[in-house]
């Protein structure tokens, strides 16, 4: 094809008019679809094409790579349309304008057979134009000119300027998003038939023509070799990239008969001195990238710019650019090879020429109980976090060392080629990757030796990986092959990345009873996203509908940050709700600043990926439905949206579409009498309008919005907004007398208060006798079976007590890396201790949770040190909150201890907040053992050496003892793990311990109701949790089980087989019993120890 267009272009050139004549046969209707495309007048397009064709003849001596004449035709009509658009911009409406907003009362499919009832040429070209306004802007050029302009994959390649992959991926996506209509359309389009005189007319034209001859030279003899040189000397004699990006053509030393070289204003910066090697300035320009303002050209596949395009000169041949940074999301589904559901994930990369790297992975699923997490997806064996998977070029030999997941140090070496037999195939020539992993710290030694040791990677060109083998560090194997897989055959990538590739994996380890099948699949290949500089949101809200946002969302663009706008919905904690929180969108539409609807590709219901090359301000418009309260929530009720009688609550992540985005503002317009209550700080005097810290700050909020009582409990600089609903409003007093309490007892041991802000929202709750509550950043929600008052504090008053403590410790003092035995433990301790000093609860209450914190240490301890725990907080909860809450009241004591009570912990929390609160300065653990030793005047280290960083078992008896108490431990049986046996094998997912019983909430898919109380199993009664195990102690799966339950005042028996994933339930050690009792032989040091903690004296 390039062959015979530099023929007939050679004939033309030498007087052969008829030559011209099969160009434009060749190409009239390709260029026909692209302006009707472009304009959406299919007779004006008619008008375009001819006045391209002439404009092409008339330059065509100027065209220096004949064998492009494809693509630089394709820019003499962008051209035509621009300048038409421009100058008929009032009146006529361009495809991209069409609204697709009319079509969304009744579906495409719909429309289609109502317009198809009545059609004509006309309005069947008219539904086509808005049926194609679904598509993004590149694929509607590539499906138009595959059915309009009749061309193939190969073709519309080569007038494009863009690979035949690509082509083939937007019209896959094309094809896929327009689904039942697509046949439509390409009837249609088939069908639209351009003037049969069109060709004869344009001839006629030409006739009257005389081409312009060329301004120097023959179109095809090298003319440019001084000018070459030309640059080689500037380079050498200093002339920067500052100066050489003023030459108006881009250039290559590799192009020397193409250069077009205008030197403006370009001075010559003479330093001989200081030049380094010519070979290496030639290296050094080669790679120059488009950052450098060098070699920038748009994909013509692209629309031009909207805003008054300049023209683009003919007389250039377009080029394609390298490929900027890709981003590219794989998806990924495990299932035992009998078919169980196991896990599914979703693993992001960046691609550039130079790397191709893994970046953030997300997986849930079930973990077996002989799998050492988090090796439970063969993707997690393979993408490491932020490891480069390749360097570019590919170079047998090459190594290099980067920092891997887990903490771990990772050595890559490209060690060779092999031939490759596995199920898929035999493939020779595969390249062998290996790397050894060292160092990994994943949580336990299991998992750590499951990540360290030497893995083998083999890919095959086209085809992908192929097999893997890791041999971990304990002698352990995990081995993967290639079963089936998907990819384009054209590719010589050893790692394709087309959307739509599949692959299928049989992997298998020693800790496996069976074999695991993993699908992988590219659902998305994107450009390097674009940023924005500010955002403002406003959110509507109608007192008559309530249960329905607006949300608009101005959004400014950060010049050169990308051109791909990428929205999407945090997800976190939506887990078995389909698309997550997008479920409640509707109407997701984005304008650019002249009010024009940008197409917008749908990726996976929860994110939006928009083309826009433009840098004024976009406008997100979308609504959300409140209907979350409608179904059970994974979280629980407290931390999703809800509506009561005077208020809607709504979380950050449920309401609030996010880019990547700084100077982030909201507003509110609600009705005149409601309260908007956040965490956020107001701007100025403007009632309802805030200021967010970032895109974090924005997703992790509460929000109370309504007619509720708004309060503000304040300390110094620290407050905390108080948002209680209707049923609670006679209780607001309590609550934030409570509030405050805490706030000046913690300004106390911190002697100061930051400046910060927190939400607190309470609110009824229709389960007598329960709390649900959540934490969101710096908002606390709860929802109470009950109205807060004096006699329940010690039911509510812990929870609120705790997080309040976080505004000092974990928000204003903050560590290098984590530290949560400290953040979290520290925090538990203090609002225990800090609730008996200020009267809440009593000293028998205080040492009855003393007995818990250590019972739930010790049934934990000696696995995991309480620091390592904190890398898995959640799973590690009884080492990081109990056991770190140990550790602070043992120090307490062994502090006033050895400072003969002078010292106490609280002169700790002072020191550290002064350090490290007021000066935004990362705390770690040595600053922490450092000021210990310093206030006792004694080396505390090897008390966290052997406590903290260590898996030693704390002296509780001895330490505890110094404060005139007396600590018996006893050990118990081992059992069956309760929530293996409450969730896998009774089906029960939240059950309640109660002076009453074990009250069952949101099993009813375990044939249970809401506030069943279970009493008894098999006749045996069961009180509590306890109780269960014991009862669990011999069974199987597939065993029968009675249970009794009340319900709603009757007895009832609920026969139940039991579940699970293994014969039997994993036992783990049952327990601890600890008594906690005053000594009744205390001396007096004990006795004033003891008060002194606990705020009197004796």
């Amino acid at each position: 094809m390039k062959n015979d267009d530099m023929q007939l272009i050679q004939r033309v050139l030498e007087g052969d008019d008829t030559a011209f004549s099969v160009l434009v046969r060749k190409y009239q209707r390709s260029v026909h679809a692209l302006a009707w495309r472009k304009i959406g007048d299919f007779h004006i397009a008619e008008d375009i094409t001819q006045d391209t064709f002439l404009k092409a003849y008339q330059r065509l001596s100027t065209l220096k790579k004949p064998q492009r004449f494809a693509s630089w035709l394709y820019v003499i009509a962008a051209n035509h349309c621009s300048t038409w658009l421009r100058k008929k911009r009032l009146w006529t409406q361009s495809l991209e304008e069409t609204n697709s907003a009319q079509l969304e009362k009744a579906t495409y499919s719909g429309y289609v057979i109502e317009e198809n009832e009545r059609m004509t040429e006309e309005t069947q070209r008219e539904v086509v134009k808005k049926l194609l306004a679904k598509l993004q802007e590149s694929e509607r050029t590539v499906i138009t000119l595959h059915y309009l302009g009749g061309m193939n994959y190969e073709e519309i390649s080569e007038f494009l300027g863009v690979s035949v992959a690509a082509i083939k991926n937007r019209l896959y996506r094309a094809r896929n998003r327009l689904k039942k209509e697509e046949p439509m359309i390409r009837e249609a389009l088939g069908n639209f038939q351009i003037t049969p005189n069109l060709t004869k007319n344009i001839m006629r034209e030409v006739s009257r023509l005389k081409p312009i001859a060329p301004s120097g030279g023959k179109p095809f003899v090298p003319w440019a070799i001084g000018v070459s040189t030309l640059a080689v000397v500037f380079l050498m004699l200093g002339v920067g990239n500052r100066y050489l990006s003023r030459f108006q053509k881009p250039y290559s030393f590799d192009a020397a008969s193409e250069m077009t070289v205008e030197l403006i204003e370009a001075p010559i910066v003479l330093n001989l001195e200081s030049k380094p090697d010519v070979r290496t300035q030639l290296g050094n320009a080669n790679a120059l990238k488009s950052s450098d303002g060098l070699n920038q050209q748009p994909d013509p596949s692209e629309d031009m710019a909207k805003v008054t395009p300049a023209p683009v000169d003919e007389t250039e041949e377009t080029t394609i650019a390298d490929e900027a940074e890709r981003h590219i999301t794989l998806g990924a589904d495990a299932t035992t090879e009998s078919g169980e559901h196991l896990a599914q994930g979703t693993f992001i990369f960046s691609k550039t020429d130079t790397i191709f790297t893994a970046t953030s992975a997300s997986t849930r699923g079930i973990i077996p109980q002989t799998d050492p997490s988090p090796m439970y997806m063969l993707s997690s064996y393979i993408l490491h976090h932020n490891i480069n998977l390749f360097r570019f070029p590919l170079v047998v030999g090459d190594s290099w060392t980067q920092k891997a997941g887990w903490d771990s140090q990772a050595e890559i070496t490209l060690e060779g080629y092999e031939q490759i037999e596995v199920s898929a195939g035999t493939f020779p020539e595969c390249l062998k990757h290996k790397t050894v992993f060292t160092d990994a710290e994943a949580g336990s030694d299991l998992q750590s030796a499951f990540v360290n040791g030497t893995r083998y990677l083999w890919f095959a060109k086209g085809v992908g990986l192929v097999k893997m083998r890791y041999e971990h560090s304990n002698g352990a194997t995990t081995e993967a092959e290639l079963l089936e897989y998907n990819a384009p055959a054209n590719t010589m990538e050893y790692l394709p990345v087309q959307i739509g590739n599949t692959w299928t994996y049989k992997w298998q380890n020693d800790y496996r009873e069976e074999a695991v099948i993993e699908r992988f699949h590219i659902t998305e290949n994107l450009g390097k996203p674009m940023a924005f500089k500010a955002a403002k949101y406003e959110v509507k809200i109608n007192a008559d509908n309530k249960r329905v946002a607006h949300v608009n969302c101005v959004l400014t663009p950060k010049v050169g940050s990308g051109e791909t706008i990428q929205l999407s919905m945090d997800n976190f904690g939506t887990e078995g709700l389909p698309f997550g929180y997008a479920a409640y969108v509707r109407g997701v539409t984005v304008r650019d600043a002249t009010g024009e609807t940008l197409p917008i590709e749908e990726l996976d219901r929860v994110r939006w990926s928009i083309e826009f090359k433009d840098t004024s301000p976009i406008t997100l418009s979308y609504r959300v439905l409140l209907k979350h309260d409608e179904r059970e929530w994974p979280p629980g009720p407290d931390e999703a949206p809800y509506a009561k009688e005077d208020c809607v609550f709504w979380t950050g992540r449920a309401l609030f579409i996010i880019t990547e985005m700084d100077n982030i503002k909201v507003q509110f317009d609600v009705p005149e009498n409601w309260h908007v209550s956040t965490p956020w700080n107001r701007i100025g005097n403007k009632r309802h309008q805030f200021a967010v810290t970032d895109q974090s700050d924005l997703i992790e909020s509460f929000l109370l919005l309504g007619t509720h009582a708004e309060r503000i409990a304040k300390s110094d600089e620290a407050e905390v907004v108080l948002a209680i609903g209707e049923g609670f409003k006679a209780a607001a007093d309590e609550i934030q007398g409570t509030i405050e309490a805490f706030l000046k007892a913690y300004t106390t041991v911190f002697a100061g208060t930051p400046n910060g802000r927190m939400l607190f929202v309470a609110n009824p709750y229709d389960r007598k006798g329960s709390m649900d509550g959540g934490v969101f950043g710096r908002s606390i929600s709860v929802l109470m079976g009950g109205t807060p008052n004096e006699n329940n504090r010690h039911f509510w008053m812990p929870f609120v007590g705790h997080e309040i403590f976080h505004i000092w410790n974990g928000q204003a003092i903050n560590f290098r890396g984590q530290e949560y035995w400290f953040s979290e433990g520290f925090t538990e301790y203090y609002s225990r201790v800090i609730s008996a000093r200020l009267g809440f609860t009593s000293e028998d209450s205080f040492l009855e949770n003393l007995e818990r914190a250590c019972e739930l240490y010790l049934s934990k301890q000696g696995a995991l040190s309480m620091r390592d725990a904190g890398k898995n907080k959640s799973a590690n909860s009884d080492l990081v909150y109990q056991g770190g809450s140990l550790v602070a009241a043992t120090l307490d004591v062994q502090i006033r201890k050895l400072t003969q009570n002078q010292k106490s912990l609280d002169d700790v929390m002072k020191q550290v907040y002064r350090e490290f609160g007021l000066t935004d300065t990362p705390c770690t653990m040595d600053d922490i053992i450092r000021i210990v030793s310093q206030i006792i005047d004694e080396d505390f280290k090897p008390f966290f050496h052997n406590y903290v960083s260590g898996t030693k078992r704390l002296p509780l008896a001895e330490y505890l003892g110094d404060a005139g108490v007396d600590v018996q431990i006893e050990f118990d049986e081992v059992l069956p793990d309760l929530n293996y046996v409450l969730q896998q094998m009774l089906h029960i997912n939240s059950l309640t311990q109660t002076g009453g019983g074990l009250i069952i909430h949101r099993s009813q898919s375990g044939g249970y109701q809401d506030e069943d109380n279970l009493i008894g199993i098999n006749g045996i009664p069961v009180k509590t949790f306890k109780d269960i195990t014991k009862v669990a102690k011999d069974w199987n799966i597939d065993d029968r089980v009675e249970l009794t339950l009340e319900r709603k005042g009757e007895k009832i028996i609920l026969p139940i087989k039991l579940g699970g994933t293994s014969d039997k339930p994993p036992m783990v050690f049952s327990g601890v019993n600890v008594t906690i009792a005053k000594k009744e032989n205390s001396t007096n040091a004990q006795r004033a120890i003891l008060a002194a903690l606990l705020g009197y004296s004796r």
